[in-house]
């Protein structure tokens, strides 16, 4: 039976809540880089101390999430519902679109996972820049500590 959007969403989000709680962490197989252990441990299976048990929250057989966890970094791929040929031609135009541009979304990686249309990684770096500014709407109060950013206000935290 298929989980409902609101039940499968909060799944996700609590799943991500405790699997972000990453920090900077050197690799123990590059030396002195810091590298994601989820991608080093593709490569190399010794690190599996580094690796948490990957989660895969399911919606449905068509429809999931998984969500590989690591002392630095997170992985998050999606499979997303296609019942018939329209929807998979949206769905590879949607992967497409993501895989041309990762380097703009910075999170988003160039080929997901196999067996899933989408992937993100999330490393510490990430979560300290996005969480080093709070966002809100420009109609919001006027200060001089803020950037507008195309209808955005951005203010540094102190």
């Amino acid at each position: 039976m298929a989980l409902s959007i609101a039940n499968y969403t909060k799944a996700i989000r609590s799943t991500l809540n405790v699997a972000l709680c990453i920090r900077e962490f050197p690799s123990e197989l590059v030396e002195k880089h810091i590298k994601p252990e989820i991608e080093v441990f593709d490569t190399h299976k010794d690190s599996r101390p580094l690796i948490f048990q990957p989660i895969t929250i399911s919606r449905s057989e068509k429809e999931r999430c998984l969500i590989e966890g690591s002392v630095n970094s997170v992985r998050v791929s999606f499979t997303i519902k296609k019942s018939d040929d329209l929807e998979r031609l949206i769905v590879g135009r949607f992967s497409a679109f993501f895989g041309t541009r990762a380097e703009l979304y910075e999170i988003v990686r160039k080929k997901p996972i196999e067996g899933y249309d989408v992937s993100f990684l999330i490393l510490n770096s990430h979560l300290e820049k996005f969480n080093s500014c709070l966002l809100y709407t420009s109609d919001a109060a006027d200060d001089l500590l803020c950037v507008d950013l195309g209808g955005r206000r951005i203010i540094k935290k102190k």
